[in-house]
């Protein structure tokens, strides 16, 4: 702020920039910050050679009031950093910095209105980056609590498909599912309107569609997002007239705080998806050299998330062994084709090559961020319950559960798919040689899961296509 008033900057400095108060730019930075009204005298030798590095930027304008408070600059020195990829976090950015900017300033006239403030902004503290969205409603509901304490009744989300909302309810009982008519109801009425609907006393609003017996008083605020209906909220109370018109700008400053956390969550739900999608167009690439194993990590990574699901692994575990399973060869990169297309036994030699893909494959994912803790089961998935595995003697339970996971679907899928020295074998004879093999090469307790899975759902797990739609719905 003190920075903005010194430079004097006014809005007319930066006019270009568009109505998200974001001015993306490239070319010579000094020459930026002369246009944001820094006086030459200032842009100094040591400072060009500083400005010099950057090839572009974005600028953020916080305002209060049509008032510029603060301006924040992101430099980069790569080339690109201003694409519409970026705009979209700078623009989710952007947002945040001025909702937070205009609830800390705004001047509140009341106890009442510097309670709510204060209660925005420690919803708005708590949007996070990954985190699901009915657990960050549930921090709404008890921000909210504290404010119509037991008079609060519940707070749900929808997403409208087509004619019905599949709605997530959260009430002090816990979490609830329903499916309501969209164009019903002050739901219907607040979406056609698009705008905040608020029913003071639901026994006397015209349009109320009941779905509770406990709630009194009810506030719909329909969510959009890039300027398309993306969701609804309800707020219930078990009183009537405990809210009112007066309340309107609050529930729509919720509203936007609600709408960010969404888009928040969409960008980050896209991102997940375009790993998800370069790591399958990868996995795709590697196994042309192999054409007996087309599709085989797919399929290994959906007879996985099936024993996985039958197991009871958490969400977190379930994707990390869908990144295992689809990479679990990467390392075959290294080997040669002439090895791995070998129409005949291995030699000893050639074995030996072939072992060190565990090692190489998890070496290639270790250092990727959003594959942590991948690296170990893609390393282990050929070890063996009497430690005869390699490449590293694990036995028992020194094997991670993922890693026993992906060795039981590994070793099926192989056996029903067609090599080079041999044809498929038929589904229950590979059943029978997980059950032969149960404590020696494979673990009992994921051995024993797998076997009680009717052949029906294995089948359809091995036949699924496409596989990405599937994949997807296990990113957490």
């Amino acid at each position: 702020h003190q920075l903005v008033e010194r430079l004097k900057i006014k809005k007319e400095s930066i006019s270009i920039a568009n109505k998200d108060r974001i001015l993306p730019f490239t070319g010579s930075m000094a020459e930026l910050f002369k246009i944001l009204g820094v006086p030459d005298a200032d842009i100094n030798e040591d400072l060009k050679k500083i400005l010099g590095r950057y090839k572009e930027a974005f600028i953020l304008m916080g305002e209060v009031g049509n008032r510029i408070v603060c301006i924040c600059i992101l430099f980069s020195k790569r080339k690109g950093f201003t694409g519409e990829d970026n705009f979209k976090i700078i623009r989710f950015l952007a947002t945040v910095l001025n909702t937070f900017l205009n609830l800390k300033y705004s001047f509140a006239k009341t106890k009442k209105e510097e309670k709510r403030n204060f209660v925005m902004l420690k919803i708005l503290s708590s949007l996070s980056f990954n985190e699901d969205l009915t657990s960050f409603l549930k921090k709404a509901f008890e921000e909210l609590k504290t404010i119509w304490g037991e008079n609060l009744e519940s707070l749900g989300y929808g997403f409208p498909k087509e004619d019905f909302v599949e709605a997530t309810v959260i009430n002090k009982e816990g979490v609830s599912f329903y499916k309501f008519p969209v164009k019903v109801g002050i739901m219907g009425r607040a979406i056609e309107n698009s705008r905040v609907e608020i029913a003071s006393d639901v026994s006397k609003d015209p349009d109320y569609f009941k779905v509770s017996n406990t709630i009194r008083s009810e506030i719909i605020i329909p969510i959009f997002i890039e300027n398309k209906l993306y969701s609804v909220i309800e707020v219930g109370f078990n009183k009537e007239y405990i809210v009112g018109e007066e309340d309107r700008p609050f529930f729509e400053e919720i509203g936007r705080i609600i709408a960010l956390s969404m888009s928040n969550l969409n960008l980050y739900r896209n991102l997940k998806e375009s790993y998800l999608e370069t790591i399958i167009t990868l996995v795709n690439t590697i196994e042309l050299k192999d054409p007996y194993t087309k599709e085989h990590s797919q399929r290994v990574a959906s007879l996985s998330l099936l024993i996985a699901e039958k197991m009871g692994l958490s969400d977190e575990r379930k994707e990390k062994l869908m990144y295992a399973s689809l990479l679990h060869d990467i390392g075959k990169i290294a080997v040669k084709g002439s090895i791995l297309n070998k129409n005949g036994s291995l030699t000893e030699e050639e074995y030996e090559e072939v072992k060190k893909h565990t090692i190489l494959g998890a070496t290639l994912v270790k250092g990727i961020s959003y594959l942590r803790g991948v690296s170990d089961i893609i390393r282990h998935h050929h070890e063996r319950w009497d430690g005869k595995g390699y490449p590293d003697g694990l036995k028992n339970g020194e094997i991670c559960l993922e890693a026993r996971i992906l060795a039981v679907a590994d070793s099926f899928d192989a056996m029903i798919s067609d090599r080079p020295y041999r044809k498929a074998f038929s589904f229950e004879h590979a059943l029978n040689e997980i059950k032969k093999n149960i404590g020696t090469q494979f673990a009992p307790d994921v051995a024993k899961v797998f076997l009680s899975i009717p052949l029906e759902e294995i089948k359809k797990a091995v036949k699924t296509q496409p596989f990405l739609p599937l994949f997807k719905k296990y990113l957490s």
